[in-house]
């Protein structure tokens, strides 16, 4: 498992059982939707698909780390995990979305609408401009020094003491 460069908005993980040939087909299509996700997404999401020649290696390492919610994906693969954090930081009870492919290109095509639908929520959550707070003006600053008390004659005015350090 690889450590990514900080400031990723999230982490998208392709996972498969590399044993099955019908996911085969699947894992090349969904590759090459990944890499036009990160194409548009650029730095809100890390995205990670496997290579080929380390297929067996990968799934060995992601079944020996992630024991307990690798056996509650059986049978539910392959799929995209999104996470907060790498999967080399991922603990037992961090949270993650999963989004199962399925077995057809119109079951992909929907998890992968589902996926862009996430992502666009990552891309504003990161990119919302922090709020400006205007001076406090003349009127603001006096009402802030005088209390209202209710007094024999009504009310009275009250300029509070300055605070002092």
């Amino acid at each position: 498992m690889a450590n990514v460069e900080p400031g990723q908005g999230c982490f998208v993980y392709y996972l498969f059982e590399d044993y099955s040939r019908e996911q085969t087909e699947i894992t090349k299509k969904a590759t090459n939707r990944l890499r036009e996700f990160g194409k548009r997404f650029g730095n809100d999401a890390a995205f990670f698909a496997p290579d080929e020649d380390c297929l067996t290696r990968i799934s060995d390492e992601l079944r020996s780390t992630f024991t307990q919610a690798w056996w509650e994906l059986s049978g539910k693969l392959p799929g995209l995990m999104v996470a907060r954090s790498q999967l080399i930081d991922f603990k037992p009870g961090d949270e993650f979305l999963y989004l199962p492919i399925g077995k057809t290109e119109a079951d992909m095509e929907l998890s992968f609408k589902r996926l862009s639908e996430v992502l666009l929520e990552v891309r504003a959550l990161r990119h919302v401009p922090p709020k400006l707070q205007r001076p406090p003006s003349f009127i603001d600053a006096v009402w802030d020094r005088v209390t209202i008390e209710p007094s024999f004659f009504g009310l009275k005015l009250r300029l509070k003491s300055p605070k002092r350090n």
